[in-house]
């Protein structure tokens, strides 16, 4: 008998701790400060998205010239550095919707953010680059 209320005991202690430390995971997830954080991470890599995309459209509005073709040399210099700006976007579109996914964020969706930011960050995942045009 003493046995059996030692164990449940124990058991009530570490399903207290357990408790404890979900508690205090959910606070330090969700404080102002970590959502701020997250918000200014998302939107600074959906930025950066954003910026790679119109790059590669330079990069490939300039390999569409056909006066380009004639130097050969710096042909190949500007596609392979158009296919690194692909390579790059699509790590950075991979992290983005990984990140995206993970959890739902509230300044993610509409009529959840503050007074002072009427724009959320888009709720859909950023699209891979399969191939140069």
């Amino acid at each position: 008998m003493k046995n059996i209320i030692l164990l449940l005991f124990f058991s009530s202690l570490i399903s207290c701790s357990y408790i404890s430390e979900t508690k205090e995971v959910a606070w330090e997830e969700t404080r102002p400060k970590m959502l701020l954080k997250k918000y200014m991470y998302f939107k600074d890599l959906s930025s950066t998205i954003d910026n790679q995309r119109a790059n590669l459209i330079v990069y490939q509005e300039e390999l569409k010239d056909s006066s380009l073709k004639s130097n050969y040399e710096y042909y190949q210099q500007r596609k392979s550095e158009a296919l690194g700006i692909a390579a790059n976007y699509n790590n950075l579109v991979a992290k983005y919707n990984s990140e995206m996914s993970k959890i739902n964020y509230a300044f993610c969706n509409v009529g959840q953010l503050p007074q002072s930011n009427l724009e959320p960050l888009p709720r859909n995942f950023k699209p891979f680059i399969l191939s140069l045009k």
